[in-house]
């Protein structure tokens, strides 16, 4: 990172600031909805608890995509194949889940086994082609 200039440092350090206050609120919606939004009863209001964390997630989205806009044409190539590896996977994840299923096999928090799996091949892929200093 030291090959970065100052205003390169500031808009990776903006970005973490920001990327890391819409996880905070993201998880200060979600415990709530999970704990008292009544999800698993029989209330519309339950359709609306359920939806709530996509306000903070609108805003993580937010970030993420204003960040890949501030990247210069290197930083791009370099983040690209993390990307789209963690593409990759969450879509064969949910595939190869949705083929357990059908079989009978039933995973529990198959969604989040998904966005894990995407996230973190985009994590490690962004390891190996030093995109990670990008975010």
């Amino acid at each position: 990172m030291d090959d970065e200039t100052p205003r390169e440092q500031e808009l990776r350090r903006r970005y973490r600031r920001h990327i890391f206050a819409a996880t905070l609120v993201y998880v200060a919606v979600l415990a709530p909805v999970a704990f008292w939004g009544g999800l698993d009863g029989t209330s519309p209001w339950r359709f609306v608890f359920a939806l709530l964390p996509l306000l903070p997630a609108a805003w993580m989205f937010t970030v993420i995509v204003r960040r890949f806009r501030e990247l210069d044409e290197y930083q791009l190539r370099l983040a690209f194949p993390g990307v789209g590896a963690g593409l990759a996977a969450a879509m064969l994840s949910s595939v190869t889940f949705g083929f357990l299923s059908l079989a009978g096999l039933t995973l529990p928090f198959t969604a989040w086994l998904i966005l894990f799996i995407g996230g973190g091949t985009w994590r490690v892929v962004n390891q190996f082609t030093g995109a990670s200093k990008q975010f």
